[in-house]
């Protein structure tokens, strides 16, 4: 284009005459810019295009194409395409295209990206990056905000509502003030998102802070020793389900509630440590 690239009235003036006309007879223009070479410290998909904001602010639908692994023998070369925005219709996950360059033509063929791979994608959701991340195997929260790149609150959030969901589950390894998670084998839970669901959720979660309350009964002791790793998720489930007379093969549809009253006491025991 003609003109600043930084200055926000050449690029506005630049799809008032040049873009503008073809959007007019319903072409669709491609535009192929670049961005900022990435310094220390930065990510390249936080990269925007170089210049002014209006780059982006002007156009319908941004992708983001990174290089990726390149076979000289093959003659291929990956790429990683971010679909960053758009005005119409929903986002696309992340996904890869290997592009072969051949006599006379270059091919492209689409290729989905593994799980684990999306976990430190910024435009993925981040339950889903939580979720993705754990495909790698069982994590604690700290390792979980490392390998996404999500704060700890956050992954601690998502944890929550992922055991709701009945996506993760605990392995019954803990350190000081966390637990030891992993996918669930089935992925599947009672609890379906419903608001008679989540009534009864939210309803055998009070039951447990119920237990809890009773200085003398057995949840209570055994949130104890939870919380210092001396007792896992089932002994504490079960103490629960014995205190309210229910039968112990309860334990799975009421484990993600009782655990999720175990985290706010957690909570509450930090904050009141602080």
């Amino acid at each position: 284009m003609l003109g600043d690239a930084l200055a926000s009235k050449d690029v506005i003036r630049f799809h008032n005459e040049y873009i503008a006309p073809f959007r007019s007879e319903d072409v669709t223009v491609l535009i192929v810019d670049h961005q900022g070479k990435v310094q220390p410290g930065e990510s390249y998909q936080h990269k925007t295009t170089f210049g002014s904001a209006y780059k982006e602010h002007l156009a319908r639908s941004v992708i983001q194409v990174e290089a990726g692994h390149r076979d000289r023998n093959a003659g291929t070369l990956t790429v990683h395409v971010r679909h960053k925005k758009t005005n119409f219709g929903t986002m696309r996950d992340p996904f890869d295209v290997r592009l072969a360059f051949k006599q006379g033509k270059i091919e492209a063929e689409p290729i989905d990206r593994h799980n684990a791979d999306l976990a430190t994608e910024r435009n993925v959701k981040a339950e889903d990056r939580v979720r993705h991340a754990l495909a790698r195997g069982p994590a604690f929260p700290d390792e979980l905000a490392a390998s996404t790149n999500l704060a700890v609150g956050t992954v601690r959030n998502c944890l929550t509502k992922l055991r709701r969901e009945g996506i993760v589950e605990d392995t019954g390894e803990t350190d000081v003030l966390s637990r030891q998670v992993r996918l669930s084998s089935s992925s599947t839970s009672s609890y379906k998102g419903s608001d008679d669901d989540d009534d009864e959720f939210r309803r055998r979660v009070n039951l447990a802070f119920e237990a809890f309350d009773a200085r003398e009964s057995g949840a209570a002791k055994n949130l104890r020793l939870y919380l210092r790793g001396e007792a896992n998720a089932d002994y504490l489930v079960n103490s629960v389900l014995e205190y309210h007379g229910r039968p112990w093969d309860q334990r799975e549809a009421w484990r993600a509630p009782v655990l999720e009253a175990v985290e706010a006491r957690r909570a509450e025991g930090m904050e009141a440590a602080s």
